[in-house]
Parts: C-alpha cells; structure tokens; sequence
C-alpha cells in the first residue's frame, strides 16, 4: 500500500470571524484537492489541529469543510488526512500555520492577505495561500457581517426591544449574545444561505434573556458535517405589540407531529405573515416545521421528520413571529412585510422586493402553505439590495424525487439604510 502525503494538498483555511462564546473560538474553512490510491477506498477526511484531531468528514466526495476550532496561539498549525474503508489514515499533509493578528487573517507558508472595510459592520478578508510544494490557492473571499441593526421601542406606554443581526452558522452549536436586555425574547432565525447543498434546518436551544444557541441541523441520514451558512435572526419581546402603526405578535408554542392551530393574543386587521423556528431540543432527530391556514386570527403548525422515520416526536418548543403585512418604518428601521405568489417549488425562483435599499438587508422568509406534503423547508440563496431566490428544499431520506408543488413563501426584509 502507498501513500503519497504531497497528493493532500490543503489549498486554503480561512477564519470567519463571528460571535461566540469564547473570544478563542473561531470557525475555519478548509478546501483541498487529493488524488486517492484506487485500494482500499477512500472513505473521509481529517482534520488535526497540533496534532490532535480537530474534526473529520466521512463523506469522500468532499473537497471542503468548515470547522469550530479553539485558537489558543497566535500561529496554530493544522494538518490533513485521509482515511480509508480498511481503517488506516494517510501520513499527515504539510503542516500550514493558521494566524490572527488583530484583524487580520493568515495562512499558510507565504501568504498575501488584504482587508477592506466594505462598511461599518462588515469585514471582508481575502487570503492567497502557498504550500512548500510551490502549489497556489486561488483565491477566495469570505464575508461576515457582525453587527445587529437593533431599536428599543415603545408602544403604548409598554417599552420592548427588537435587535436584527447575521451570523455565521454550520453543525456545531453555537452562542450568540444579544446586545441589549430583553425579559422574555422570541428568537425567529433563518431560512439559511446555500454554501452547502446538503439539506437542513435552523435549530434555536437555551434561548434566555441575554442570548441563545444555533446550529444548522442536516437530516439525519446525511453525515452531519455542513458547510458554514449566513442565517438573519430577530429577538422581540413576548407579546402583541402596535408601534408606528405596525402590528407585531412574537409568541411560542408547543409543536407536535400534527397539526394544531394556534390562535392569535389579538386578531390582526388583515393576514399576517407568519415566520416559526424550532427553539428546542427534547428529541435530537431533525424536523421541519410547516405552516397552513394563516388568517387574522392565528394559524395551524406541525413539525415532523425525516420521511424514512416513523411519524412521531416529542413535543418541542416553536417560536412564532406574526407580522403585518406592508411597507414602513420602526424606529429607524426599514421593513418590508409581504408574501409571493403561489408559485415557489423546488426550483431557484427570484423574488423581487418592493423596494430597493443601499445595503444588503437582513432576510427571514418561511412556508406559509402545506400545498405539498412531502417534508421540506425553506432555502435561500443571492440576496442583494434589490431580490432573492428562495426555494422549497425536499429531504431524501425515503427516495431521490425532491419535485415539490406550489407554495407561498412569506418574507421579511429589514434594513437601516435609506430607500430607493
């Protein structure tokens, strides 16, 4: 049996700077390309930091993953292997030195980095990398936006917080600490982006007065390991709220695997759009949430999972935020509330937002129909100043058909900058 160790080439480890909950924890992703000997059969990756197993793929067709490392140094070297069906591991890769200096992102033996402030809370960091082999990354650009566009408000002599932020997301759990005090805050998060193709859900745990947990959860039959997406999330107060005009509902209930209606605290002057996520975990299978009969006066909601399983599930927590329809202002913050037509599969499908703003806004969009049973969720991906393509992503836990009909898609957008 040979192994060439020169064949694991690690092409690029970038940092994604985010929230956590320890300053020394950072997501790092990591592309390469391997050429596999034809016996035995490749059966995975792994990644070591310092030697120690840092995490791993059991996936062979990959060529990239996204870890959450602890960086107790200021240089951390990090090697690759490959394992295979026979239980043995490859020799380790070429080690490649992992660096932060303020800011600042760093890899490999001889690399160029540059940083640009695109604006005041976003930081874009580009990185070339070089092996000792002489090989060169291309180059890549990874983005993350940090800060939260947030307002306290008052409404009707009852004062209550809303606070909208990004964050970067994959398997792991991970905490995001709210930037202003809330007594009982409703968390909505998602849909996700599409940097991975595997299929999955949003899940919310240990949400309290200061903060929450995330994580992007695959269906159970894929390997779990997923790709770091970008997921909005929202933080409101508990209760029915009317401010500048706008009415708001941010409320929980408990979710089974059929469907109960939950009734509003007050009847809405029209349909609202209803947005939900999971905010528990009593049971650790994936499920997916769906939505039917939004009216005025409250929806029906049931979660389920995965179609290979049987039908059943504890009961979890759901969060739900009701929001009118329409376009407006809260505090400082633009909103624009509204549903599409009942036209959104399982293919890319655009949607065009009524109006354009100067910054990339903040985006959470949900089912607002059961037209299809088949379990799936809401997938995102391209949003810009102006449209977003959104999808209904089918699991194949049971078969490979993934063809969805018809649903409608409710959508929220926020952003702090002017209008045009």
């Amino acid at each position: 049996m040979f192994y060439n160790p020169a064949q694991i080439l690690t092409t690029l480890i970038c940092c994604l700077f985010a929230t956590m909950a320890a300053a020394a924890d950072h997501s790092i992703h990591i592309e390469w390309g391997y050429t596999p000997p034809s016996e035995p059969s490749l059966s995975g990756y792994n990644l070591y930091q310092e030697g120690t197993l840092a995490c791993s793929t059991r996936n062979p067709e990959r060529t990239a993953m996204d870890c959450q490392v602890s960086l107790e140094k200021d240089t951390t070297n990090f090697t690759l292997t490959a394992t295979f069906s026979d239980g043995s591991e490859s020799p380790h890769s070429t080690p490649f030195p992992f660096t932060i200096a303020d800011d600042a992102v760093a890899a490999g033996d001889t690399p160029s980095t540059t940083e640009t402030s695109t604006s005041d809370t976003t930081e874009t960091a580009q990185t070339v990398t070089s092996d000792s082999s002489g090989s060169s990354a291309t180059s890549a650009t990874d983005t993350y936006t940090s800060t939260t566009t947030s307002s306290t408000l008052g409404a009707n002599n009852v004062s209550f917080a809303i606070e909208i932020g990004e964050v970067e997301v994959n398997h792991n759990w991970k905490r995001v600490e709210l930037e202003h005090s809330f007594t009982n805050p409703v968390i909505i998060a998602g849909p996700p982006s599409y940097n991975g193709n595997a299929p999955g859900v949003i899940r919310l745990r240990n949400i309290d007065s200061t903060g929450f947990e995330i994580q992007f959860a695959e269906w159970d039959y894929l390997d779990g390991y997923h790709a770091t997406e970008t997921v909005s999330y929202l933080a409101v107060e508990k209760g029915h709220h009317t401010v500048d005009g706008t009415t708001i509902e941010a409320g929980s209930l408990t979710g089974t695997t059929s469907f109960k209606t939950t009734s509003f605290q007050t009847t809405f002057s029209n349909t609202p759009i209803v947005m939900t996520t999971i905010a528990s975990i009593n049971e650790p299978e994936t499920i997916a949430g769906r939505i039917r009969n939004v009216s005025s006066s409250g929806f029906q909601y049931y979660f389920t999972e995965q179609e290979a399983n049987a039908n059943t599930h504890t009961k979890e927590t759901v969060n739900y935020l009701a929001w009118e329809e329409g376009n407006g202002l809260i505090d400082a913050i633009n909103v624009e509330a509204s549903y599409t037509a009942n036209a959104i599969t399982h293919d890319w499908e655009y949607v065009d937002f009524q109006n354009t703003t100067e910054q990339l806004p903040f985006l959470f969009a949900d089912l607002q129909t059961t037209n299809g049973s088949d379990v799936s969720a809401t997938r995102m991906r391209n949003p810009t100043e102006t449209r977003f393509q959104v999808k209904v992503e089918e699991e194949q836990s049971k078969d490979s058909e993934v063809n969805h009909t018809t649903e409608v898609i409710g959508y929220l957008i926020f952003t702090s900058g002017a209008q045009r």
